[in-house]
């Protein structure tokens, strides 16, 4: 399949799930790629708009033309007969054209990045033992406390909106994303599996599946999952990622490496977690 193919199929929600992370992985390697995507875009809403502009000027009420001539008789009749016909099957025809424009690529989310989006270098960070264990027996404190600040993540991406699919009904991706979206962490966890293996490879949705594991009392596989994204270092969400591990420790109650990730987190200049890392810190001290 050639770049002009792969555009067409993309903008068309035509490719598969694992075509779509692949062409998406292109898009964010090639800034050439991303600027004929865009040509792309811009002609498909030139074409839209132009059509809307025509429909418009053609049903336009035109008081300067002059009246057509009535027909009489039986031919009368049917020539009018005949003209509203026609009008109406415009008419129909039109508007579902407008309508399909309307549900197309131009109006899809952002895609969620692929997995190989490296993060930009940071200061030297103090040193997780790579063996910090998670504690068996959380005191209540530490429980109460997680619930406080635990969330599953959620952003824009990962807002599932109704696509083209061609081959009909719902794709896999979009089941699991759209479980996820709505709460419904378990039946997500179960939809998870059932996408490609390529897919289920990318850190940017094990960040997802590490989030619903939490969520369901997983602590100890969620964990496990975290480290290892981060020390891939190839996911979009490695910032998100540092401090929903520490979350995994604060569950287990296990206070010497809750504290050791907040120091680490509080390192990074413009965390996203930074004001509640420094207010958990205070809390625990």
């Amino acid at each position: 399949m050639n770049e002009q193919e792969q555009i067409e199929k993309y903008l068309g929600n035509a490719l598969s799930d694992a075509e779509r992370v692949a062409f998406e992985q292109a898009l964010e390697n090639s800034p050439a790629l991303r600027r004929e995507l865009e040509r792309h875009r811009l002609a498909i809403l030139a074409i839209r708009l132009k059509g809307r502009e025509q429909l418009r000027q053609r049903w336009a009420v035109q008081p300067e033309a002059p009246a057509m001539p009535a027909a009489r008789g039986a031919y009368g009749r049917f020539l009018r007969a005949g003209i509203f016909i026609l009008a109406t099957v415009m008419v129909v025809v039109l508007a579902l054209w407008w309508w399909r424009g309307d549900q197309s690529a131009l109006n899809r989310p952002a895609p969620i990045p692929a997995d190989t989006v490296r993060a930009k270098p940071t200061a030297p960070l103090p040193a997780i033992p790579k063996t910090s264990p998670i504690a068996r027996d959380a005191p209540a404190g530490a429980e109460k406390l997680f619930a406080t600040y635990f969330k599953p993540y959620r952003d824009e991406s990962m807002n599932p909106t109704v696509r083209d699919n061609p081959a009909g009904g719902q794709s896999a991706f979009d089941k699991f994303q759209q479980l996820y979206w709505e709460h419904q962490y378990a039946g997500a966890l179960n939809a998870f599996e059932a996408l490609d293996p390529v897919l289920r490879q990318n850190d940017n949705l094990l960040f997802m599946k590490a989030n619903l594991l939490l969520a369901t009392g997983q602590t100890d596989q969620a964990a496990a999952l975290l480290e290892a994204i981060l020390l891939n270092n190839r996911s979009r969400y490695l910032e998100e990622a540092r401090w929903y591990e520490m979350l995994c420790y604060l569950k287990k109650g296990d206070w010497p490496a809750v504290k050791l990730r907040l120091k680490r987190i509080l390192a990074i200049p413009d965390a996203p977690h930074g004001k509640e890392a420094a207010r958990l810190l205070n809390q625990i001290r």
